[in-house]
């Protein structure tokens, strides 16, 4: 019979290990949760800065761009309007309309301009379920209005944008006509080589006396004619008044009716002819230049917001000045969003009609709001669809336009990451759970006295002090348990580490996948254009093999490139040829600027004898050079541009095909493009190439420039032309 003394220990060592069993069982659980539950409050604050981090960084970045983007139109437009040629242009205009004025419209033009104004304004307004104006209202009802939108616009062969490839309108044999043939088609160059949609010249009574593109507002009154309350009329008729003189000045965005009712803004600046303010050149820009700028071309992922991330501008009325991405990757996906939000019922007829939410769709979110009180925000908030948003929201700072750029991710993208961190902890949990069971079993049964010195160790680490260990208490049960209560305490440890070394690697995947945008890309400076276009030859001209060779000196290398760039300089100028860019072994020159033509003869002189004299520096001095260059003609933007630095520049299509031909020809071989060879006199020893192509694989029209008739080519082969 077993005494009541043993039943007793033996129902206390039970009990003991029951209680010991269920105290590690609820402290390793305690800690597994705090653990896990601080590690997903880390993470989920962690990916909210480093979304917050990514959005600002975009942000900031796109917003730099479009000021700079801004500052860079208003300094061209400005530089444009200073200069000789848009002042002579608009007196010619001004002169040929005021003509026009005592030439009476026909009744069969009248009513074929009514009827073009029915059939493509008005019926396509009412068309798009908007209150069309009256005939009365749009009708120019100037004699010189109608003539030209008549000839121009009803008449003109080509329809929509390409009206501005007209140069000569049939049946017109006024002044305006004269005037029109002789300057359409540099003034549209001009309009296309600056990116804007449309060039028009307003004369000093506010009457628009040239469109490049042909438009319903060519002819008309910004003071008395239908678009008098456009924000072009308030940008000619009142804001340029007040700007400084020489200065461009900005209209905000609206829906221009004469531009099929888009999304346009304007860009305008006097002209003066001495101290007298004559008129004004204005430019359009359309929505799609601010939609590259603010979407970095549609980049959406590469900058760093994700599969459905977006960053678009709100003006100050909290409507859209940019297309958000959704409209632009799936528009029925946009509207169907926008149809199931409940904020705007018919909002969505508005949009497709107009085939854009710019300028329709509100955006009247917190974000919005805080950026247009000045401020900055940061956080999550719903954005203009009703969806949960991480945002980032900021003045644009442009000056004259009250804009502002939001950037933001929705949460259900942005909170993928944390929802698989959970459920790794999840599973980390469930697996921990039974191992911890079986091990505080494992330890109870092995527990014996002292009971106090192990109770002390098992309540210090239920604390969480992992650092607590037990006594070595021998070779006996509470030994062991001391021992297993050590090694509990270990594993804790490891766990702990092993929790916090897989917090740090979600922490890296996490900005793995979502980085901080590390952008310093911003080019300061303004870019001037100092001169306007003109017709040139452009010389490009490699030498190589002069300065690197072994045994020369790296100073007297120098020594002799500098003064071989001096001769050439020399040489060029004695030809009236003007040095362009000049280097040891590259060169760039430019002759005919300030010429009525190209002045290629000059070009192929220079050449020629740029050829002799580096033949006479190398025998002089003993050295091995080798040359190639190339030519090419045709009109070139020259001019000063600002940057670090001034330096002088040539912009064309002319500079890359020299470019181009220098780079293809081989040593002590000339090659001319045939825009060249057209201007040259029949002086010239040119030899034809056949397949000879560019880096795109285009076929380049080059010829070989060889030497003079009655000299002797470089190759010494007969001279010959095909």
């Amino acid at each position: 019979m077993t005494p009541p003394a043993a039943n007793s220990a033996r129902a206390g060592a039970v009990n003991l290990r029951r209680r010991l069993t269920t105290t590690l069982i609820g402290i390793t659980l305690i800690s597994v949760v705090l653990l896990g539950a601080l590690n997903y409050y880390n993470a989920r604050s962690l990916l909210t800065e480093a979304v917050g981090a990514a959005l600002t960084g975009d942000a900031t970045a796109q917003t730099r761009e479009i000021r700079s983007a801004l500052s860079r139109t208003q300094a061209v437009v400005s530089v444009s309007a200073r200069g000789d040629q848009l002042v002579d242009d608009l007196a010619a205009f001004s002169s040929a309309f005021d003509a026009l004025q005592s030439q009476q419209p026909g009744e069969d033009e009248t009513r074929a301009l009514e009827s073009f104004y029915q059939a493509n304004l008005i019926d396509r307004v009412e068309g798009a379920g908007f209150p069309a104006p009256g005939l009365d209202e749009v009708v120019p009802t100037s004699a010189a209005g109608t003539y030209l939108q008549y000839h121009y616009i009803v008449e003109n062969r080509n329809e929509g944008p390409d009206r501005s490839q007209l140069i000569e309108a049939d049946g017109d044999t006024s002044a305006y006509g004269r005037v029109h043939r002789q300057r359409q088609a540099r003034l549209d160059r001009l309009r296309a080589m600056l990116g804007f949609d449309d060039l028009l010249l307003v004369d000093a009574e506010g009457t628009i006396v040239y469109s490049a593109a042909k438009r319903f507002d060519f002819g008309t009154s910004l003071v008395r004619g239908p678009y008098r309350e456009s924000g072009l009329a308030r940008l000619v008729t009142r804001r340029l008044a007040a700007a400084p003189v020489g200065d461009a000045v900005f209209s905000d965005f609206e829906l221009y009716l004469p531009a099929s009712a888009r999304p346009t803004m304007f860009v305008a600046a006097a002209l003066r002819s001495g101290t007298e303010t004559i008129g004004a050149v204005a430019f359009s820009i359309p929505i799609e230049s601010l939609n590259r700028l603010v979407t970095s071309d549609r980049r959406w992922e590469d900058v760093g917001l994700g599969r459905t991330g977006d960053i678009y501008v709100v003006g100050a009325d909290r409507l859209m000045r940019s297309e958000p991405r959704l409209w632009i990757e799936d528009r029925d996906a946009y509207l169907s969003d926008l149809d199931e939000s409940g904020l705007h019922p018919t909002l969505s007829e508005t949009i497709t009609a107009l085939d854009t939410p710019v300028l329709v769709q509100p955006v009247d979110t917190d974000s919005v709001n805080e950026a247009l009180n000045g401020g900055t925000f940061t956080g999550s908030t719903r954005d203009y669809l009703a969806r949960s948003t991480l945002a980032f929201a900021a003045p644009v700072g442009a000056e004259g336009l009250d804009w502002v750029i939001v950037a933001e991710v929705p949460m259900a993208e942005a909170g993928e990451s944390l929802r698989m961190f959970r459920t790794r902890l999840l599973v980390t949990g469930g697996l921990l759970v039974p191992l911890v069971w079986l091990l505080g079993v494992a330890l109870a049964r092995r527990m014996t006295r002292p009971v106090h010195p192990v109770l002390a160790a098992a309540v210090a680490i239920a604390g969480g002090d992992l650092e607590a260990t037990a006594p070595d208490l021998g070779r006996n049960e509470f030994g062991d348990v001391a021992r297993r209560l050590n090694v509990v305490a270990s594993d804790l440890r490891g766990q702990r580490q092993a929790l916090e070394e897989e917090e740090r690697q979600i922490t890296r995947l996490l900005l793995s996948a979502l980085p901080p945008r590390l952008v310093e890309q911003l080019r300061s400076g303004r870019r001037q254009i100092a001169d306007l276009i003109d017709s040139a030859t452009v010389i490009t001209m490699t030498i190589e093999g002069a300065f690197d060779q072994a045994g020369i000196d790296p100073d007297a290398a120098v020594e002799l490139g500098s003064r071989l760039s001096a001769d050439l300089e020399a040489a060029a100028e004695r030809l009236g040829i003007e040095r362009v860019r000049s280097s040891s072994s590259q060169h760039l020159f430019v002759a005919g600027l300030d010429s009525p033509n190209t002045e290629a003869d000059q070009a192929a002189e220079f050449v020629i004898q740029a050829r002799d004299l580096i033949d006479r520096f190398a025998e002089d001095r003993g050295v091995a050079i080798t040359y190639h260059a190339g030519l090419a003609a045709g009109e070139v933007l020259a001019g000063l541009l600002a940057g670090d630095q001034l330096t002088f520049g040539v912009v064309g299509e002319p500079a890359q095909i020299a470019l181009t031909l220098d780079a293809a020809a081989v040593a002590g071989q000339v090659l001319v493009h045939r825009s060249v060879v057209d201007d040259l006199s029949d002086r010239w020893v040119l030899e034809a190439l056949s397949n000879l192509t560019d880096l795109r694989g285009q076929q380049i029209d080059a010829f070989a420039l060889t030497g003079v008739k009655g000299g002797v080519s470089p190759q010494g082969r007969a001279p010959s032309i095909s």
